[in-house]
């Protein structure tokens, strides 16, 4: 099995928010991981040769009152498989997010947390498909505000625990699932950021 170079990864997907509405599209030249060519968010026609991978940001981290200590891994994941194509785990740190806009969902209510985070060289974990999808030995993964709230809140519905990722000017939820662990000051989330083809 060989990938396509074309790798068209839909990123919409990232901005639905748990009620179903979404926030602004994204630009993907704000985000520094390695990036995907032929970005596409509308075309659902995939030819009879291909199949569909999956795209998840998996973290977890210490919270402390001035540090977030952890790991974040860019994971891709072949369906109906469910093999590993590639995992390449950073290692991040983070401090206090030093920003203007105040970390809230649409409701007003504050995060319980907010970090500006780094993810430094990381390494291949998973999969031994990691060069076709950009990572390497040497690879950044940039710098992201995240936030946490325990219970995201939008036009009076409650949604419960989620992480909030900074876009653009404002704090949006993200797809997929968070968990804050009081009593262990630990954070663990997976954040479903889209899907792809590639060629078999």
């Amino acid at each position: 099995m060989s990938l396509s170079r074309s790798l068209r990864v839909a990123l919409g997907a990232a901005w639905i928010v748990a009620c179903g509405s979404t926030a602004p599209d994204a630009d993907p030249s704000d985000d520094t991981r390695p990036s995907q060519s032929n970005v596409s968010t509308t075309s659902t026609w995939v030819p009879i040769d291909t199949a569909y991978y999956s795209v998840n940001y998996v973290g977890e981290a210490l919270i402390s009152d001035i540090t977030w200590t952890g790991t974040e891994s860019s994971r891709f994941v072949a369906l109906p498989t469910g093999t590993v194509m590639c995992e390449y785990t950073f290692d991040a740190s983070g401090t206090p997010y030093d920003g203007t806009e105040a970390c809230q969902d649409p409701d007003g209510n504050a995060c319980r947390f907010a970090f500006d985070v780094s993810l430094f060289v990381g390494a291949i974990t998973d999969g031994d498909l990691c060069t076709d999808f950009n990572y390497a030995g040497s690879t950044v993964g940039g710098s992201y505000s995240y936030g946490f709230t325990d219970d995201y809140v939008m036009g009076g519905n409650s949604y419960g625990q989620t992480l909030m990722f900074l876009y653009s000017d404002g704090w949006f939820s993200i797809y997929g699932s968070a968990a804050f662990n009081e009593e262990a000051s630990t954070l663990n989330y997976d954040w479903s950021w889209g899907y792809g083809t590639y060629a078999l």
